[in-house]
């Protein structure tokens, strides 16, 4: 028998920097790509997984098939849901729902995943509502020595952004739209008692609704699992991939096309460090930590070359009356040739920040009443780019 204190799954996606889209028939300047970079950003947090997306169930004996599903509606309050200079502020409602299923069989596991937000605002514009459906489906199969699967993931997202470009003119709400469905092969061994390596190969397609913004990406990573104790773990990954672009051409660093034109492509390196720490002595408390760096390489241009850096801890209290977690994250991106302006030949130099706390409150009827607050701040070189955004909401979540 399954018994619920009410769950909820929450998805992680890593979404890769884009260039920006056409509006209205018209091409943004190049010098304006950071927003879209940081429309990305705002995705990329909206779908960060937990450190246990199944935390919140308790499994009173073994079976070999187990669904969930919960639903979430509400409302909130945005300060700059449009994310521009001078701020646009709009009263949001929101319906949150997913659908978690595993089945195990004798040799063999399949697991499968849907998750969709949906965000509508009450502020008149040409673009009022946002959209994010994630799926996942994994089989896996294992043997004495290994385990070895495939898994298929498809990201979709209809997001809002400025189209007005200009601080000093009237804001214009505009969607950016993509979709992402990606493959991936992997093998797991189990070293001791305490490792486990596991090595992926990947190919993503991101598309785009301008052909020319679309790409494949390929990529391969390895991950080592170690057990310090029943206390701490870490998890340490190595990742390559490459962006191959169908039309897009590699660029200066002043953004003017080479010439002759060469096709975009972008060779990229990631390592990352995940710290998890669930102390024996609280056993209400949790707390994990992220650490990454991502170098990025224009094969033939400069306008891409870049340094990444992120951090990003969490702390979770599971306690009888109520769920609080907080989430802090900072990343900071630094262009080796990107220029400020056409006439600025600093390189540009962003930071974003992210601040979030939740707090979870269940109540009868496998019903719970969830509070989140969160605070974005994204700082640029170029002062046109920067924003501040304060969100506030209140769900209802029903779990079965």
């Amino acid at each position: 028998m399954i018994s619920l204190k009410a769950s909820s799954l929450v998805i992680f996606s890593i979404l890769p920097v884009i260039m920006p889209f056409t509006v209205d028939g018209q091409e943004p300047s190049d010098a304006d790509a950071e927003i879209w970079q940081q429309l990305l950003l705002e995705a990329e947090e909206n779908l960060e997984w937990s450190e246990d997306p199944l935390g919140d169930l308790v499994l009173d004996s073994p079976v070999s098939l187990f669904w969930t599903t919960s639903a979430r509606v509400g409302g909130g309050y945005s300060s700059n849901f449009l994310k521009r200079v001078n701020p646009v502020s709009s009263r949001f409602i929101k319906l949150e729902g997913d659908f978690y299923l595993s089945k195990d069989f004798d040799q063999s596991s399949l697991r499968g995943l849907v998750f969709f937000e949906l965000t509508g605002y009450d502020r008149e514009a040409e673009a009022d509502h946002e959209a994010v459906v994630f799926m996942r489906a994994e089989w896996a199969r294992d043997t004495l020595a290994l385990s070895y699967g495939l898994a298929v993931d498809a990201f979709y997202g209809d997001q809002i952004y400025d189209a007005g470009l200009n601080p000093e003119n009237a804001p214009t709400g505009a969607r950016l739209r993509q979709f992402r469905p990606k493959a991936t092969a992997f093998t797991e061994w189990i070293l001791s008692g305490k490792d486990l390596l596991r090595w992926d190969l990947s190919v993503l397609r991101a598309d785009f609704k301008e052909d020319r913004y679309t790409y494949w990406q390929p990529g391969s990573g390895m991950a080592w699992t170690r057990l310090w104790s029943r206390e701490w773990k870490t998890v340490t990954t190595l990742s390559l991939y490459g962006q191959f672009y169908d039309e897009d051409v590699a660029r200066r660093g002043n953004a003017v096309p080479l010439v002759p034109e060469e096709r975009l492509t972008i060779m990229g390196v990631q390592i990352e460090e995940e710290l998890a720490w669930t102390p024996r002595r609280w056993s209400y408390f949790r707390a994990s930590s992220r650490f990454g760096l991502t170098s990025e390489d224009d094969r033939e241009g400069d306008y891409h070359d870049s340094i990444r850096w992120w951090a990003t801890l969490q702390l979770r209290w599971d306690l009888a009356f109520i769920r609080l977690q907080i989430q802090g994250s900072r990343q900071n991106t630094r262009y080796q040739e990107r220029q400020v302006a056409f006439l600025d030949q600093r390189p540009n130099h962003q930071t974003y920040t992210s601040f979030k706390i939740e707090a979870k409150k269940p109540l009868p009827w496998n019903t719970a009443l969830r509070i989140r607050a969160e605070w974005n701040d994204f700082d640029s070189r170029k002062p046109e780019d920067e924003f501040s955004e304060r969100r506030f909401e209140a769900l209802l979540e029903w779990s079965y």
